[in-house]
């Protein structure tokens, strides 16, 4: 609904990652905004590939950003590393940003400290990525968890990444990486979203089949404020790609991906393709253009969801 939007706007793309071009295209898609620039130190890009609308600055510093008040949100999709050393000028510029996950790629208490004061003092919004919050059926089995704490959650998770996957870019998969930093990393927010606080992290093993620092299988569990204990394991070292939740109460139990089927089933015109990542995406981006802010993960939330992953992400 392009009618939510007043007048052109623009917008700024930091970094340009392998899912830059998927923003371009749904920033594309709004007619009353447009990506006026894109940070990045890459000479090799062809953002009109997929973005026809303007001519987008290529530049290497944020300056031409922050002296241009036409910027009014800012997407930020560099490496974890690089994702908060922008925010602070950003944020005080008054500009809202949405950051890849994870929110970084360590605790660093100063900084977070740093951008809590910033954006005590400022008018503008910090948030992360989690596409998972605008699925239906996660909504649906939310609304459903909410009645009352469960008696055990069961996640496995399993998705394929070759040898290559940690080599391209600037190689920083090598190290600031975990099949939970990145891949499952939605899962553990929303399992966040859905019952609460979690209390304790129980790591129980965790391997590499390329022989590097990162993660690409883990196993462990999640002990919730409720008392709930969530069972993971997640791999990417497979040919598999599959999902399995499984929430178990006293008299039932909700199946992730039977819920999922049957929403296809019974809302087939309208739910047609909507459970895409590339439709979960848009309607993120939707949400961060429309200033929707309770449909986004705050700061708070996500240095939560990151101490989280980041216990999840260590090596024996």
């Amino acid at each position: 609904n392009n009618s939510l939007f007043s007048g052109e706007q623009n917008i700024a793309l930091i970094g340009y990652s392998e899912i830059s071009s998927d923003y371009l295209r749904i920033i594309g898609e709004f007619k009353d905004w447009k990506c006026k620039y894109i940070v990045t130190g890459r000479n090799d890009l062809y953002p009109e590939r997929v973005y026809k609308k303007n001519k987008i600055q290529i530049i290497d510093t944020i300056s031409d950003i922050l002296s241009d008040r036409s910027i009014t949100k800012v997407i930020i999709a560099t490496e974890p590393s690089r994702h908060l050393e922008f925010i602070v000028p950003l944020l005080r510029r008054n500009i809202d940003v949405l950051v890849e996950k994870p929110l970084y790629n360590q605790m660093n208490k100063a900084l977070f400290d740093m951008i809590r004061n910033t954006l005590f003092e400022c008018d503008a919004n910090l948030s992360v990525v989690s596409q998972l919050r605008f699925d239906d059926t996660m909504n649906m089995i939310r609304d459903k968890s909410l009645l009352k704490s469960p008696d055990f959650i069961s996640l496995n998770f399993f998705t394929s990444r070759p040898k290559e996957y940690y080599h391209q870019g600037n190689k920083w998969r090598l190290t600031d990486s975990s099949v939970f930093l990145n891949q499952a990393y939605h899962w553990i927010d929303i399992l966040h979203w859905c019952f609460g606080p979690i209390d304790e992290v129980k790591f129980s093993h965790s391997s590499s089949k390329f022989g590097i620092s990162s993660a690409d299988t883990t196993a462990a569990s999640l002990t919730f404020s409720s008392g709930t204990i969530a069972n993971l394991y997640a791999t990417t070292s497979t040919k598999l790609k599959k999902t399995d939740l499984k929430i178990y109460f006293n008299n039932f139990v909700i199946d992730y991906r039977f819920e999922r089927i049957k929403n296809r089933i019974l809302k087939i015109f309208k739910y047609f393709n909507r459970g895409s990542n590339y439709c979960l995406m848009r309607q993120q981006v939707r949400a961060f253009l429309n200033g929707e802010r309770d449909k986004l993960v705050d700061f708070e939330t996500a240095v939560k969801i990151l101490d989280v992953v980041l216990k999840l992400s260590r090596m024996p």
